[in-house]
């Protein structure tokens, strides 16, 4: 999921023109629910079609809607996951399935919406479990407590270090010996996947492997949680649920850090909260870390560089920008910062949105 996201993404973000359309909306994974996908991604389509037509002519709005009823007929509603997003202006089209939940919803603009692929690639929630037991390892990716996929190619790794004639050779060489040649088979098999797509890795395993493997890995620095599962022979499912047990306390904490950093911004004098302090910062290139409520969503004009907020209802009459956030995110990313999503209340002080500057 997540390489396919970043792909997505890129592409999505190298697009600057007339009506660019998003349509993201919320799936399901098991049947009969998946069933009512199909008829809410229709639903969005007819908006978006009456909206293409109304705010950019009948040409554009065909041209467009050829491209993503196209990619909705082609979309296997049986393998969705927690969402879908649909890109699609006259010249290109994409879509990708997201672990995350989103709002139901059609942007049109000039840049396509992109806050949910960052959201996806940036929550940090996002690791392999990997199964390690001293017969085979199996990896798996995870986001929270779902399962994205089993990762095949060098997994899984089977234990045949001992050959043929286990008994033999365990009277031939010592026990603890043919264990580290097996968990080196199956570190080398990680990094290969660490080196193509980085994250951080839970240990689901024995206690007594824990030890043992930490001393070959070559990359101790991504075992992030290590846990010993309730019994053998897990489901993929209950085998991530658990791991994601282990694994939350770890980026909580990460969490409850990233929240201090507003506190010390805000004494430090390095933090906005109006938009248009937070607009003119993005331009000047100050934005560090920029904080979104979930789910919050803006229509506004921009004049002359100052940003006007508008309610929903007003947005196709002023020919608004759809989500001034979306563009805050877009912009701040192309200089070098970054965003945190954030649900609760930490960010009711500040109206649902700061940036943290870098000086």
């Amino acid at each position: 999921m997540n390489r396919k996201t970043k792909d997505a993404l890129t592409r999505a973000a190298q697009i600057h023109q007339k009506g660019c359309v998003t349509i993201s909306l919320n799936t399901h994974r098991t049947g009969p629910d998946y069933l009512k996908d199909a008829i809410l991604l229709k639903n969005l389509l007819k908006q978006a079609g009456l909206r293409l037509t109304s705010e950019l002519g009948v040409k554009v709005a065909q041209a467009t809607m050829a491209k993503l009823e196209a990619m909705a007929e082609g979309i296997d509603h049986a393998h969705n996951m927690e969402s879908l997003v649909l890109f699609a202006n006259t010249e290109f089209s994409g879509h990708v399935k997201l672990p995350i939940a989103v709002t139901d919803r059609v942007t049109i603009d000039h840049t396509f919406a992109t806050r949910d692929l960052f959201r996806a690639l940036h929550q940090k929630t996002e690791y392999y479990v990997l199964a390690l037991s001293r017969d085979q390892a199996r990896l798996f990716e995870a986001f929270n407590g779902n399962i994205v996929e089993e990762l095949k190619g060098d997994f899984p790794v089977l234990n045949d270090v001992a050959g043929s004639d286990a008994a033999k050779q365990v009277m031939d060489r010592d026990w603890n010996t043919l264990v580290k040649e097996y968990f080196n088979q199956v570190d080398k098999a990680l990094v290969k996947v660490l080196n193509e797509h980085p994250l951080p890795v839970v240990l689901a395993t024995e206690a007594r492997n824990v030890d043992h493997y930490r001393k070959v890995a070559d990359k101790k620095e991504f075992i992030a949680a290590s846990f010993n599962p309730s019994r053998q022979n897990l489901t993929p499912l209950h085998l991530v649920d658990e791991a994601w047990n282990a694994y939350a306390p770890v980026v909580k904490a990460k969490y409850d850090q990233r929240s201090q950093a507003l506190e010390k911004a805000a004494s430090a004098g390095k933090l906005f909260s109006d938009h248009n302090d937070i607009w003119k910062a993005i331009q000047e290139g100050k934005g560090e870390t920029l904080f979104v409520r979930e789910g919050l969503f803006q229509p506004a004009v921009l004049n002359n560089g100052h940003v006007e907020l508008l309610p929903a209802e007003e947005r196709e009459m002023r020919g608004a920008v759809d989500d001034i956030i979306d563009e805050m995110i877009e912009r701040n990313r192309a200089s070098g910062g970054d965003a945190v999503f954030v649900s609760g209340k930490d960010l009711d002080p500040y109206n649902g949105l700061a940036l943290v500057t870098r000086y």
